[in-house]
């Protein structure tokens, strides 16, 4: 069932009918769901064990109701809203609610113990779980009708994020789904339809976004280089920057337990350097200190280690570079010449000023996956997806993203064999200061295969693919679902698109050679040209073999 594309405004649901939902948990979840529930028109009733949450749920909802009232976004008076909530510990509360939502914490046999009694209590009641990562179908074996239980997985903060993932599991009757899907409608979020697996679609989609970042990290690269390389390819936040703000341990939680339900797949692992900076109280922003330090305020209290270390030894590569239009005669800035198809060289030539004759062009970015070592003219940068400068014969080597729908170009420059905290060669200096002068942002790191963003973007494509593979959404429901569950600048299958689904398989292929590592094999359907009339695209060739 497809729930992608605009979707109709919510409208009030006793517009409807009266409804009254039960909300169990009074957390920071539970709370934002019984928001969305009141200001739609519902009556509910939020049940909690700890008297103190409950206190601070109403608290929490007046102060948020004025807000919106005094900004006039809330017609309903804040007072007339909280009329219709009730609070308290008993169950009984549950009596005669049309719906009942667990919102309490990622555990099994709590959630479990929350539904039995919710099935004793209102026999009738259609009950939605909030779980992250935990199966549905499990959840639901505790009760006596596990037709009636669906996944419903909020994000957070509830009242701002629209997406919501309908979850039906194994047992969940088929009628359920469509009244879960007009319920989220209703509350004015948008629902994508997705399987009950291991980390439905964001947590599961999202795991390489981190997990690779934390890999490069183990590698030797610095944070904030890792950090400028993903927001130069369009990411609001970089990965240690949104880990540090989730909570270190709550992304650790959620990537083990997307591990251990995929069997201890291996491209799933959790980083050893995270479980250490949990057990060390090294949390994030919560706790003043993660991968950076934050004051009081939880901003950043200094600053961190320059995006553009790396390189290696200064002025170990040659002569001093030449000045800007030095190779041109031009006084008027630097000109490159770019060799090679696709979406990287297009960027490239969008971005700079570019000259068809490679020898008076003070810098030439050769940008073909398949160059071979010597294979053009120099001086000449290689683009590094899936390989190391220095296995791809260079002196220097570059890799590049080129971010959705365009904007400034970022640019990660590699010397041939650099180590973590070296400094730049002279020949990364002068490509940087080309580039620079041309607009272009630079990120100097050590000389890593395949750099940063491609390897993150990489994988998450990839995994794209699997899931697609595996039927767990349609690929317009997997891409809408990375857009608004984590602010993904592209869904990243149409991502992988516009990179080339071809040209990421080749570098993916080529990066698993180089590093002998299983985590880059490459899904064999990300090689696969679109099939005729497929929507013109991979993915619609591959959607289109699933029906």
């Amino acid at each position: 069932m497809s729930a992608g594309g605009h979707l109709n405004a919510a409208g009030p649901l006793h517009a409807v009918r009266p409804l009254h939902a039960a909300v169990l948990g009074a957390g920071t979840m539970g709370t934002g769901i019984a928001q969305l529930l009141l200001q739609a028109g519902a009556s509910v009733s939020l049940i909690d064990p700890a008297e103190a949450a409950l206190k601070r749920a109403r608290l929490s909802l007046l102060n948020l109701f004025e807000r919106l009232h005094a900004k006039g976004r809330l017609a309903e008076e804040p007072g007339s809203l909280l009329s219709r909530l009730r609070l308290g510990r008993d169950h009984d509360l549950m009596r005669g609610a049309h719906w009942v939502l667990e919102a309490a914490p990622e555990d099994l046999d709590l959630k479990r113990d929350l539904f039995a009694a919710a099935a004793r209590v209102e026999p009738a009641a259609k009950l939605a779980t909030n779980t992250s990562t935990l199966s549905v179908t499990s959840i639901a074996a505790a009760c006596p009708d596990p037709g009636k239980v669906i996944g419903l997985h909020f994000f957070n903060p509830p009242g701002l994020m629209r997406l919501v993932e309908v979850i039906p599991g194994v047992r969940t009757a088929p009628e359920l789904v469509p009244a879960a899907v007009d319920l989220v409608r209703r509350l004015g979020r948008e629902p994508v339809v997705a399987k009950d697996a291991p980390g439905f679609i964001v947590n599961r989609l999202a795991r390489p976004f981190y997990l690779e970042a934390m890999r490069l990290h183990g590698e030797g690269l610095p944070v904030a280089a890792v950090d400028a390389a993903l927001r130069g390819a369009g990411f609001r936040m970089g990965p240690f920057e949104l880990l540090d703000l989730i909570g270190i341990d709550v992304n650790l939680a959620a990537s083990e337990s997307v591990y251990r339900a995929f069997y201890e797949e291996p491209r799933f692992r959790p980083h050893p350097l995270q479980r250490a900076m949990v057990e060390a109280g090294l949390l994030g922003r919560k706790t003043g200190r993660g991968f950076y330090p934050y004051d009081d305020s939880g901003d950043e209290a200094r600053a961190t280690v320059a995006a553009g270390s790396g390189g290696s030894g200064p002025g170990d590569d040659g002569p001093p570079p030449v000045p800007f239009g030095a190779a041109s005669g031009s006084s008027a800035g630097p000109v490159f010449h770019v060799v090679g198809d696709g979406s990287v060289a297009a960027a490239l030539r969008e971005a700079l000023p570019t000259t068809a004759d490679p020898a008076t062009a003070d810098l030439v970015l050769d940008a073909r996956l398949d160059a071979a070592p010597g294979d053009g003219v120099t001086p000449r940068a290689v683009l590094t997806w899936g390989r190391s400068a220095a296995s791809a014969g260079e002196k220097l080597g570059f890799s590049l993203v080129p971010r959705p729908g365009g904007g400034t170009l970022s640019i990660e420059l590699m010397a041939a064999g650099a180590l973590p905290g070296e400094q730049p060669t002279a020949a990364v200096e002068a490509a940087r200061d080309a580039l620079e002068a041309a607009g272009v942002a630079v990120v100097v790191l050590p000389d890593v295969p395949g750099g940063a963003a491609f390897r993150v973007v990489a994988r998450l494509c990839d995994e794209a693919v699997r899931a697609l593979a595996e039927g767990l959404a349609t690929a317009a429901e997997l891409d809408l679902a990375m857009r608004l569950g984590v602010n993904y600048p592209a869904g990243p299958l149409e991502w992988g698109e516009a990179l080339g689904l071809r040209d990421v398989h080749s570098a993916l292929r080529s990066l698993q050679q180089e590093t002998s590592d299983t985590r880059f094999a490459p899904h064999p359907r990300l090689a696969r040209p679109a099939a005729p009339g497929a929507h013109g695209s991979t993915r619609g060739a591959m959607e289109a073999e699933e029906t």
